[in-house]
């Protein structure tokens, strides 16, 4: 595991001032989470906020019936709002986390979730900050499934991965993992990929989808 010193956590979270870095070296727990291990489960009592540092992490949310809907990613120098009210409130976590690659996660005690809001105004503007961009991603989420036909999120789907993955040309992603995080079924994401293919915005392969240059112009299937 890296040693995660004031340095290193300074790249992460510019805008903290170093007597905050020093309190998260030395007072947070630093967890690795390999990729696909499950950080938190809906209706887990979730005791310490959690912010990621490296990798990305999904959150999803799952219904009565065992389906779930993917909300957004976190990745490094986000923290997990759910989590924080969680371990302030000693509430149940209500959305499902699960990380999408081998992530580092900072584990925050309460009691020092406490304190810094006192102590750092930084530290609340970050969380403020937080708070509204993930209630901005949940009314985004609510978008897609209210107002846009399923081909329209699964193009809007391939954009965030593309750009959370640096605007690469290759993802590697199943067609079965797509339905998944778009609540769909396989054979309904793949004949909607072939539609995309013969449009010349992409190619498939096993495992990987490859992305043409045409996939930078405006969607117009």
């Amino acid at each position: 595991m890296q040693h995660w010193t004031t340095e290193s956590l300074k790249r992460v979270f510019p805008q903290f001032s170093l007597p905050l870095l020093e309190e998260i070296a030395q007072s947070a727990f630093f967890m690795e989470i390999a990729a696909g291990d499950v950080l938190a489960q809906t209706d887990a009592y979730v005791k310490n906020g959690m912010i990621i540092i490296e990798g990305s992490v999904k959150v999803y949310r799952e219904g009565e019936d065992g389906s779930s809907f993917f909300v957004y990613f976190l990745q490094p120098g986000n923290v997990c709002s759910m989590s924080i009210s969680c371990g302030l409130y000693n509430r149940q976590f209500n959305v499902k986390a699960v990380a999408e690659d081998d992530a580092t996660v900072v584990s925050i005690p309460p009691q020092k979730l406490r304190a810094w809001m006192n102590d750092y105004p930084e530290w609340v503007e970050f969380i403020i900050g937080s708070y509204r961009q993930r209630f901005e991603d949940l009314l985004d989420a609510l978008d897609q499934v209210s107002f846009l036909k399923l081909d329209e999120r699964l193009w809007n789907y391939l954009q965030s991965m593309r750009t959370k993955n640096s605007g690469a040309d290759v993802l590697k992603i199943s067609h079965q993992e797509i339905a998944n995080d778009l609540n769909s079924t396989r054979e309904v994401i793949s004949r909607l990929l072939k539609v995309m293919e013969n449009e010349g915005f992409l190619e498939t392969g096993r495992g990987k989808i490859n992305f043409l240059a045409k996939f930078d112009q405006p969607y117009g299937l």
